[in-house]
C-alpha cells in the first residue's frame, strides 16, 4: 500500500477507516491482530542509528533492546539481505544516503513485525541509491512483509504499490489499485510517440547502475 501527499501533509496518522477496512491497522489477517484491534508495526521515518557504531553494532544494540536471541545472527542475516556485509565495520557516518536507508529498514525489521511504515524513504537520495531502496522494499513484499509507504513520487507509487491511497486536504479521496485508479478517468487515446531516455535512464546506463550496490564496471574488473 503506498499513501500519496502533497509536501507537509500530515499522514502518519492511520484513521479506523483509511484504507476500508476496520481495525486500527487492520491489513494483515485477523490472526495477527491483538484482541485490542492493534498491530505490532514499525515506523521508519527518522534515522534510528548511531552514527558513530557500525552498521553491524547498530543493529546488535536494537536485537539486544528488543530481548532477542541470536543477536549477532540476526545482525549478520540482515546485512546479508540489505546487502551491507562488506561494510557492516565501517561507521554509519561514512554510509551513503542509499545505505544509510537500507540500514533503515534493516533495523526496523529487527523481531520480524508484519507491518512496516516507510514515510517518504527515497526523498533526496540520488537515483542510484533510490533504485537500492526500491528493491529493498520490493523485497520486503515478496518475503510476506506489510509495507506502507508514504510518497510525493508518482512514479514510485507506480513501481511498488500494490494499492494506492491518494492523499489530499488531510483525507483519503481514493484508494485502490493502479489498474482501478485507472478507470476513473476516460478511456485513454492510443497514440505512437518516440520515446525519449529521460536523464535518469541516461545516468544509470552510463554509471552501469543496477539498484544493487553494483555496476558492470565493477562485475568487468571482478571477471578479470
Amino acid at each position: 500500500m503506498v499513501k500519496l501527499q502533497p509536501v507537509g501533509v500530515q499522514k502518519m496518522t492511520v484513521e479506523p477507516e483509511a484504507f476500508g477496512i476496520r481495525g486500527a491497522v487492520k491489513v494483515v489477517a485477523d490472526n495477527r491482530m491483538a484482541d485490542s484491534g492493534e498491530m505490532d508495526a514499525d515506523l521508519m521515518r527518522d534515522a534510528g542509528f548511531h552514527l558513530d557504531l557500525t552498521g553491524r553494532e547498530n543493529l546488535v544494540l536494537v536485537a539486544r533492546l528488543r530481548h532477542l536471541k541470536g543477536a549477532r545472527q540476526i545482525a549478520d542475516g540482515l546485512l546479508a539481505r540489505f546487502q551491507l556485509t562488506d561494510a557492516a565495520q565501517r561507521r554509519v557516518s561514512t554510509y551513503s544516503g542509499g545505505m544509510r536507508r537500507r540500514l533503515d529498514i534493516a533495523m526496523s525489521l529487527i523481531g520480524n513485525p508484519p507491518v512496516i511504515f516507510l514515510d517518504e524513504p527515497t526523498t533526496g537520495l540520488d537515483p542510484e541509491s533510490r533504485l537500492e531502496v526500491w528493491n529493498s522494499v520490493r523485497e520486503l513484499a515478496g518475503r510476506g512483509t506489510t509495507v506502507l509507504l508514504c510518497t510525493q513520487y508518482l512514479d514510485e507509487a507506480e513501481q511498488l504499490a500494490d494499492r494506492i491511497a491518494i492523499l489530499h486536504q488531510g483525507r483519503i479521496i481514493a484508494n485502490g489499485t493502479l489498474a482501478e485508479l485507472k478507470q476513473l478517468l476516460p478511456p485513454a487515446q492510443v497514440e505512437y510517440v518516440e520515446k525519449q531516455p529521460t536523464l535518469e535512464d541516461i545516468f544509470l546506463a552510463i554509471t552501469g547502475s543496477d539498484g544493487n550496490g553494483s555496476n558492470d564496471r565493477t562485475k568487468a574488473k571482478e571477471q578479470r
